[in-house]
């Protein structure tokens, strides 16, 4: 069963602490019964997540409400940017790709494999594509099953040395 973040500790009163339907248990016999939800959805993520609005795989669950981080980042130079980002959503434009390049790009990537890194640190990101699932933050599904899924795009997976998390530049501290 996914595990369902509390709402209260997370700040999210107006959402839901149930969670979707998508279950993991056991990484292969999960990534079945995920393709067989999709497929419930018309083989459409967009429309499995809207589905599953209310709950922690919600656009934008993972993050608390704007009203419960504004007394903490009130006086950040960016904060009115971030603001309108969690209240409206996010919307970047993107050009078209069309549909034969996206499908032969991901049997590109099919062919070639992960990055080496993955290799390199197999322990390491094993750890922590399991810890992910455990909470639920992604869900498996069979690598032949992603040329079906609507708008279904591959990215080879790897690790580099210090994996850090670095604020996009728009959010750093402005210089004085």
């Amino acid at each position: 069963m996914v595990h369902q973040h509390n709402s209260a500790d997370l700040g999210h009163k107006n959402r839901g602490t149930q969670g979707p339907t998508a279950v993991v248990r056991g990484i292969q016999d999960d990534a079945l019964h995920n393709m067989n939800l999709l497929q419930q959805h018309g083989n459409d993520l967009q429309k499995f997540l809207h589905n599953n609005r209310d709950t922690f795989i919600g656009f934008g669950a993972e993050f608390r409400l704007p009203h419960t981080l504004e007394s903490l980042l009130l006086h950040h130079p960016n904060w009115r940017k971030l603001k309108e980002m969690l209240e409206n959503r996010l919307n970047w434009e993107m050009d078209e790709i069309l549909e034969s390049d996206h499908l032969a790009k991901n049997e590109d990537f099919i062919c070639r494999g992960n990055h080496k890194s993955a290799k390199t640190y197999d322990t390491e990101l094993k750890k922590m594509i399991l810890k992910e699932l455990s909470q639920g933050w992604m869900f498996p599904l069979p690598l032949s099953y992603i040329n079906t899924l609507h708008h279904g795009k591959l990215a080879p997976v790897g690790m580099n040395d210090s994996q850090r998390v670095e604020l996009p530049r728009w959010f750093q501290r402005a210089k004085a």
